[in-house]
């Protein structure tokens, strides 16, 4: 393998010249390497576990990195530098599960690759090659042997040359809050008491659900002067129950799917000490109390958290926009492909974990309590509440609470992974709140669509607070 010349090395190859009778000439510089590959659009074949994710050997740290299944062969991590990008230097930086052989390839078009560098004798480390010479818009370090009994794991991929269009770092949009600053309390005082979490429109915007974890209720809500209010007959709510009508749901986030609620939950209240990051689904219809006729217990799944630091959101996203944005399957490093998942629906879940800030994207089996992750990414936060998708903009967004000052980030599939593309402050006439709940209206009216914020501590009474976002 090459690595980087000895500094010894270096100045044992400076020549003296007696400066006597010659015109000092200053030696010529060479062109800066530019890193082109930070903070772009990352994939891979397969992801060991949340916080491993590929994005992390292309963030610039070297603390954070990409970790493959362990005990596999054949793993991959890749990045999108931009059409017509050119290589000419590549810096691999390994965690202790290293590739003992490994190739360094770039692609015109993510499938038909060209090796840059053949790796056979790898021992970890940091590993440099040069003189590279490659021209393409993705670039892949293809693991073909492991060099430990675990997966292959890089603190950083570091690509060096020139950048292609569109290509070069990039950073999220970063800013103020895309759309008016004005905010104002969208419910009577004292109606819904605290502990307001999930909120999800219907499709024609005149209803708008919500999920209150402290109770255990589902609200409907419908739109009375310039009030969100209870729906006729659904004063205080219904109260959510487990598929065998006990327990007390820990409702932390809702989205509705047709004519079907599935509702996000981090235990059963009636066992707080219990984590229980379940998926239910319910049925709208009825009175008093809904039993939930599915659930999809995730726990064995995701990372082992605390019993209050588990599911804290929810979207729904149609395959159809999945498949139209290249989304990847991390269990193939293929394209999605819905066929491949036998009754999980039209659309995947994509859910927010709180004590990571990671999202998990799920196909579930309607006719079971079986599902299969497809992906895993980060929301752009070390802890998200909750999760938002905007089918006219194909972003999902993110938000965050008090503990990110409100902050909200959008993501978007770009080269096959949902990617962070902005970061905004919150509105400037909303305070710091413990705001647990987002949605935003289906309907674009004067250039600016219904903006939704729902308060889990009730501060000054409310619990609902309405501001706008621009159509755009």
């Amino acid at each position: 393998m090459s690595r980087r010349r000895p500094l010894l090395a270096l100045l044992a190859a400076i020549v003296t010249i007696p400066l006597a009778g010659l015109v000092a000439v200053a030696p010529a510089q060479a062109d800066t390497p530019v890193l082109i590959s930070k903070n772009r659009p990352a994939t891979a074949s397969s992801v060991e576990d949340s916080g491993f994710e590929a994005a992390k050997a292309f963030d610039g740290s070297s603390t954070t990195r990409w970790a493959s299944i362990e005990g596999v062969d054949n793993q991959w991590v890749q990045v999108d530098l931009g059409a017509g990008a050119t290589v000419d230097r590549v810096v691999l930086k390994w965690e202790a599960a290293y590739a003992s052989q490994y190739t360094v390839q770039v692609s015109t078009d993510g499938s038909t690759w060209t090796t840059l560098k053949n790796e056979t004798a790898g021992n970890g480390g940091t590993d440099e090659h040069t003189s590279l010479n490659g021209t393409g818009r993705y670039l892949r370090v293809n693991g073909t042997t492991r060099g430990t009994v675990y997966g292959y794991s890089l603190y950083e991929v570091e690509a060096y040359g020139t950048p292609g269009d569109g290509g070069g770092p990039t950073e999220p949009t970063e800013g103020a809050w895309p759309g008016s600053s004005s905010i104002s309390t969208a419910d009577a005082s004292g109606t819904f008491g605290s502990d307001m979490s999930g909120l999800a429109f219907s499709a024609d915007g005149t209803v708008l659900w919500a999920v209150n974890n402290g109770g255990g209720k589902l609200h409907r809500l419908t739109k009375q002067g310039s009030n969100w209010a209870p729906s006729s007959g659904w004063s205080g709510g219904r109260t959510l129950r487990f598929p065998n009508g006990s327990g007390t749901v820990d409702a932390e986030g809702v989205a509705l799917v047709g004519s079907d609620i599935f509702v996000a939950s981090e235990r059963n209240a009636a066992s707080k000490s219990t984590s229980r990051p379940s998926i239910l689904k319910y049925a709208t219809t009825g009175s008093g109390t809904l039993t939930a006729t599915r659930e999809w217990n995730l726990k064995n799944d995701l990372p082992t958290v605390d019993a209050n630091d588990g599911l804290e959101s929810i979207a729904w996203i149609p395959d159809a926009d999945l498949t139209a944005a290249g989304f990847v399957d991390q269990n193939t490093g293929a394209a999605y492909n819905p066929a491949s998942y036998a009754n999980h629906g039209t659309g995947l879940f994509f859910v927010g974990l709180e004590a990571t800030g990671d999202i998990y994207a799920y196909a579930l089996n309607q006719g079971s309590s079986s599902f299969t992750r497809i992906a895993t990414f980060t929301s752009g936060f070390s802890t998200v509440m909750e999760l938002e998708y905007d089918p006219s903009t194909k972003k999902l967004w993110s938000v965050c609470d008090d503990t990110c000052d409100g902050e909200a980030t959008t993501l978007k599939v770009t080269s096959g992974a949902f990617a962070v593309t902005g970061r905004f402050d919150r509105p400037s006439g909303m305070p710091n709140l413990n705001n647990e709940g987002f949605a935003l209206a289906p309907q674009c009216v004067g250039g600016s669509r219904v903006a939704v914020w729902a308060d889990d501590g009730e501060t000054d009474g409310h619990a609902l607070r309405v501001g706008s976002l621009t159509c755009s």
